[in-house]
């Protein structure tokens, strides 16, 4: 399904904008999803781990988000991805995870030099699902972002999380099964 099709007539939870780094300034829209957007146009995949009335909430250096992940490597399949890249930033796997949420990128800067990933407009999925297996064997911290990962209780995640992280939190309370 295009971008535009999905989003056609839908409100997003959450609209704000980013900066990333010195160059990539970003417009910001959360929205509830249930259907997978067209594949070229997703770089990330990423998860809302729950672990009974805890969520798992990654540090990035500069702020916490409740949602570990990262970019799609040739050849992965978003489940792959997910399952990869949770591992690697929180170690917890996630037996069962759903579609919840994506977040769509619209660049207002000039496309940087050199930039090789979908331009002007990229999206992030988010899944969401109880915890499975903590293996801490699969972490991977050197020259990683994020520095650290923790449960907390999810109370207290929505009391110090950002607006944005919040309404996450909140879309992937609703979905979770």
């Amino acid at each position: 399904m295009s971008l535009d099709a999905l989003i056609a007539g839908r409100a997003p939870s959450y609209e704000g904008e980013a900066r990333w780094g010195p160059q990539i300034h970003l417009a910001v829209k959360v929205f509830p999803c249930a259907e997978p957007p067209t594949a070229e146009l997703v770089t990330s995949v990423r998860g809302v781990v729950f672990k009974g009335s805890k969520v798992v909430v990654v540090d990035d250096g500069i702020d916490s988000h409740v949602m570990p992940g990262g970019r799609m490597e040739p050849g992965e399949t978003v489940g792959q991805t997910l399952a990869r890249e949770l591992l690697e930033e929180c170690g917890w796997t996630l037996p069962s995870p759903c579609l919840f949420a994506m977040i769509h990128f619209r660049h207002l800067s000039a496309r940087p030099e050199g930039y090789r990933y979908p331009y002007p407009d990229f999206l992030h999925l988010l899944f969401v699902g109880e915890a499975g297996d903590y293996r801490r064997g699969g972490l991977k911290r050197a020259g990683e972002i994020e520095t650290g990962s923790r449960l907390v209780p999810i109370s207290r995640a929505l009391a110090t999380l950002s607006v944005e992280q919040r309404t996450i939190l909140r879309l992937a309370m609703t979905a979770r099964k």
